[in-house]
């Protein structure tokens, strides 16, 4: 048991310092609430695991934080902590169904990707309406499929309600979690380039001021 604990706790010193040095190595001015911000992230979802693994889709846990991750720190950050999330400490984020773990990596790997050079807000919320949507379509294909071959039709109308309720928890973490990047930019100093373009609005009082009296100074500052 002592040896259990010792090595779990190994474990989460040597994951939380990778993803760190994986942070610092993108952003070499993050700052102590970006890196609390990514480690706070990363135990939330291990609780999570640890208590509603059997009743909550794992792509709900893992895509909506590496959307966070990849607006305010990068990519590669984000597929760090992706990989770190999904695939040690405490439990696997899919234990049973490896088409679900493949569905569930590719994905997050595609929201932390396109997450890290998303522009602007409308296309965040087109991304929280295609990603739920494509995992549904995956998991209908990949495990749907699968399940007709082992139980009957029946039960293979409830495994698509399961899957299609899955992907509408998806939908409605993501949106909510589109919500509340403004304040997680506002609490931990993230800087998206959604964020910067609307600084950058030449419809701003300072902003407009500053390009009809100091242009050069204007364009520097864009």
């Amino acid at each position: 048991h002592i040896f259990s604990w010792f090595w779990t706790f190994t474990e989460i010193l040597i994951s939380t310092g990778i993803l760190i040095f994986v942070s610092k190595k993108e952003n070499p001015t993050i700052s102590s609430r970006q890196i609390f911000l990514i480690v706070t992230l990363l135990l939330a979802v291990q609780a999570t695991k640890l208590a509603l693994a059997s009743t909550i889709s794992p792509l709900s846990m893992i895509i909506p934080p590496a959307l966070i991750i990849s607006q305010g720190m990068g990519s590669i950050t984000a597929l760090a902590w992706v990989s770190i999330a999904s695939f040690i400490w405490p439990d696997p984020g899919v234990a049973i169904n490896n088409n679900l773990f493949f569905i569930l990596l590719f994905f997050s790997s595609v929201v932390s990707i396109l997450g890290g050079k998303i522009r602007s807000r409308a296309q965040l919320l087109q991304l929280s309406i295609f990603v739920p949507i494509g995992s549904f379509l995956s998991q209908w294909i990949l495990i749907g499929k699968d399940k007709t071959s082992l139980i009957n039709n029946q039960d293979f109308v409830l495994a698509n309600e399961n899957i299609f309720s899955d992907s509408l928890l998806l939908a409605i973490v993501m949106l909510f979690t589109i919500l509340f990047i403004p304040i997680f930019e506002s609490i931990f100093g993230l800087l998206t380039k959604a964020r910067l373009l609307e600084l950058a609005d030449k419809e701003k009082p300072l902003i407009r001021r500053l390009s009809l009296e100091a242009p050069g100074t204007f364009g520097h500052t864009l």
